[in-house]
């Protein structure tokens, strides 16, 4: 989820959608594009829907990835090649994530699947994408418990206390590489 709230599994699904391309989804899913189109209008319409059947599942799963992975786009920096007058030079513009270690995924289709650390490896980075400064590997770690947003909060006046319950509440799930 960005902070826009543009890219969500349900209630802003077609986020997901336009952002990655129906192709893509049909591809990482093993869905036809027709029947993509026709599972995101019903879940756009029927927001309360959890998957049933295995292919909501692989749907699930590839619209997770894809949100995940725009997510970290959009919070990544890049880099690119530029010329100028004493040659060919790199310029960075947005934050490099390449070394960040830890991940933290939250949400109903990250906690209740046996996928966890797949989808999450869709905010690593990506050699087809070279540009990008996504983190290179990365721990991964479950809220299952939904305790971030609080954790933040008390942490501003509390933060050794934050940090102690977040290590007692999240789940390590593995290492994505």
């Amino acid at each position: 989820r960005t902070v826009e709230g543009d890219i969500g599994m349900r209630y802003s699904i077609r986020g997901i959608v336009d952002a990655a391309g129906v192709d893509r989804i049909a591809q990482l899913s093993g869905l036809d594009t027709d029947r993509v189109e026709a599972l995101v209008d019903d879940l756009a319409e029927n927001t309360d829907k959890v998957p049933d059947n295995a292919g909501t599942e692989s749907l699930d799963f590839a619209l997770a990835s894809m949100a995940i992975e725009e997510a970290v786009r959009r919070h990544a920096g890049t880099i690119e090649e530029t010329y100028t007058m004493m040659g060919l030079t790199y310029v960075q513009s947005g934050k490099n994530l390449t070394k960040v270690k830890q991940i933290v995924v939250t949400g109903g289709s990250l906690i209740h699947t046996r996928q966890t650390e797949k989808i999450a490896a869709h905010a690593l980075y990506d050699p087809t994408q070279p540009e990008s400064l996504r983190p290179k590997q990365a721990d991964v770690w479950v809220d299952r418990t939904y305790i971030l947003a609080a954790m933040g909060l008390l942490s501003y006046h509390y933060p050794e206390t934050a940090l102690r319950i977040m290590k007692k509440e999240l789940e390590y799930y593995g290492h994505s590489e």
